[in-house]
C-alpha cells in the first residue's frame, strides 16, 4: 500500500477517452467540473486559513505551530494547483473530442441558435 497512485499520463488519457461513448465522456466532463470546483473552493478555505506572523503576545510554541500550519496548507494549495492544471488539460481533450463528434458546447449552441432565431425574427418584423 505505500506505493503512490499516478494519474494517467495525457497521452495515454487521449487514448482511453476515444472509446467511451458520448454519455460516458458528458458524466467524466461534469464529474471533472465538479473536481476542479471543490479543489478551488479547497484552495480558498486553505488560503483564508494562512495566519500572518504575529509575533506580539505569542509563545514560541504557538509561533512554530502557526508556522507548521501555514507551511502545510501552501504545501496543500501547491498540490492541488497540480491536480487542477491536469483536470484542467483532460477537459480540454474532453471538449475537443466532443467537439469533433459535434456535441461540444451545446449551451453555446443553444444560445447562437437562440440568437439566429432572434435575429430573423427580428428582420421578418422589419
Amino acid at each position: 500500500m505505500s506505493d503512490l497512485i499516478k494519474p494517467i499520463e495525457i497521452n495515454e488519457f487521449i487514448l482511453a477517452i476515444r472509446d467511451l461513448s458520448d454519455e460516458q465522456l458528458s458524466k467524466l466532463k461534469s464529474s471533472l467540473n465538479n473536481s476542479l470546483a471543490k479543489l478551488e473552493e479547497s484552495n480558498t478555505i486553505l488560503q483564508e486559513s494562512i495566519v500572518e506572523p504575529n509575533n506580539d503576545n505569542q509563545h514560541e510554541q504557538q509561533q512554530r505551530q502557526e508556522q507548521d500550519d501555514n507551511l502545510l496548507f501552501k504545501q496543500c494549495i501547491d498540490e492541488n494547483l497540480k491536480v487542477i492544471e491536469n483536470q484542467k488539460i483532460r477537459l480540454n481533450e474532453i471538449n475537443k473530442l466532443l467537439s469533433i463528434r459535434g456535441l461540444n458546447n451545446n449551451k453555446d449552441k443553444e444560445t447562437k441558435d437562440e440568437t439566429t432565431h432572434e435575429t430573423t425574427k427580428n428582420s421578418l418584423i422589419l
